[in-house]
């Protein structure tokens, strides 16, 4: 059982030694709620400590927070500014949604091609929801030619890593 309040303890004990993976799980637990009541503008605020260190989670969360609205009004183009900066890390999840937004058009014009484009170097870092979009767009013929045999291969790859709506697509190719 996990006792939220001593994780806390020694999370803030070694955030004053700006430790950064302290520092992130302190963030994590206001974001979330856990052990603590639940406050976007704390985790905001120790988000934001992190992005200074350039920490390229951080940048994620920070992200994520202004694609959803939590503790900030929503703001696309300061999301998707957040994911290119984690991006510049390697960070596969960043390069995954900053894809999403190409693909659903969030804030962006609906491109597929450079969905395509952000979705092949996520899951170069073997990114396995990357992976399951490109099966999804072979499969469907979403900005490429229509092409079971490659959809098939990354919904394979995606349900490697765990990707259990992979195992429904391949279903479906069978």
């Amino acid at each position: 059982m996990v006792n939220f309040l001593k994780a806390k303890f020694y999370f803030e004990l070694s955030s004053e030694q700006n430790n950064a993976e302290a520092l992130f799980n302190l963030g994590n637990m206001y974001d979330l709620g856990e052990g603590v009541i639940q406050d976007f503008s704390v985790a905001k605020k120790i988000y934001k400590i992190l992005a200074k260190m350039n920490n390229s989670e951080a940048l994620l969360k920070l992200g994520d927070m202004h694609f959803n609205g939590h503790g900030v009004d929503v703001d696309i183009m300061k999301a998707k500014k957040y994911y290119e900066l984690s991006m510049k890390q390697n960070n596969s999840t960043s390069i995954y949604k900053i894809g999403n937004l190409y693909y659903f058009g969030h804030g962006v014009e609906q491109d597929y091609l450079k969905a395509i484009e952000y979705y092949e170097l996520s899951s170069q870092l073997n990114n396995h929801n990357a992976l399951f979009m490109l099966g999804k767009m072979y499969f469907y013929g979403y900005g490429v030619k229509q092409n079971y045999s490659k959809a098939q291969k990354y919904f394979e790859l995606s349900f490697k890593h765990n990707n259990t709506e992979s195992c429904i697509m391949l279903g479906n190719i069978y």
